[in-house]
């Protein structure tokens, strides 16, 4: 369905008013808090996944740079999980954690995340 003339012209302009929200470049926000309940005390830790010499460099370069915009950070927490690197459709590579150990044990959650009007009320 197309949209009309006008409809674009105000979808423009709601991206050009907030074009820092809708950004490619990750960003982290604090407005809201989130805890995992688990169906167990043992501990999930699962050994790294062997990584082809070839996807070392740029894996390394991409965990720096999540590290410096402060999109991860350095974990003390006696929980592990390997990381996956996933071929995208356009041939460049993401960084993926394989969080199925993790899941099994984890407590389904059936409240539906807030809305954004909803946190940014809270704050």
């Amino acid at each position: 369905m197309y949209l009309l003339v006008q409809m674009q012209a105000e979808i423009r302009h709601l991206l050009a008013e907030f074009q820092d929200v809708f950004s490619d470049v990750p960003k982290v926000t604090n407005l809201g808090q989130h805890s995992i309940k688990l169906t167990s005390t043992e501990l999930i830790r699962s050994k790294a996944y062997p990584l082809l010499y070839a996807l070392r460099e740029e894996t390394d370069k991409e965990i720096d740079s999540l590290l410096a915009s402060g999109i991860i950070e350095p974990s003390t927490a006696p929980y592990a999980s390997p990381i996956v690197v996933v071929k995208e459709p356009d041939g460049s590579n993401r960084i993926c954690v394989d969080y199925r150990k993790l899941n099994k044990v984890t407590v389904y959650d059936p409240e539906p995340m807030p809305q954004m009007e909803e946190i940014c009320r809270v704050s």
